[in-house]
């Protein structure tokens, strides 16, 4: 990665280079249609948020895991890059945990969960 890059170019290089796709918006990734598209995809993505903090998760089906952000994170997420995968369950949390300790190891600051309320 070029030292002249900004943080988010950095994240969409490492992005490509391990096969994501293109990215979209948080916008464009949750229209109806688009949802659609993605229903019963099972895979990973990644979630690019306004201040350059990275959610690397995994999904058993991308559009019922786009719909579900929480609300506080909708109007933060930047971008979405999604990679469709054949496999599920625990080799598929396996790989998203991999990406999740690659992306701290390259100096990007995951997002935290955000909190439960209690009432």
């Amino acid at each position: 990665m070029a030292a002249d890059q900004t943080l988010r170019e950095k994240i969409n290089e490492w992005c490509e280079n391990r096969g994501f796709r293109p990215s979209m918006s948080f916008d464009e990734a949750t229209t109806t249609s688009n949802l659609r598209r993605v229903a019963k995809v099972p895979g990973l993505y990644t979630l690019i948020f306004n201040n350059d903090d990275v959610f690397v998760g995994m999904a058993n089906d991308f559009s019922v895991t786009l719909a579900a952000q929480p609300e506080p994170w909708q109007s933060e997420i930047a971008e979405v890059r999604l990679m469709p995968r054949s496999k599920s369950g625990l080799a598929l949390v396996n790989e998203a945990v991999k990406l999740q300790q690659e992306a701290q190891r390259l100096g990007f600051t995951l997002h935290a969960l955000p909190e439960q309320s209690t009432n």
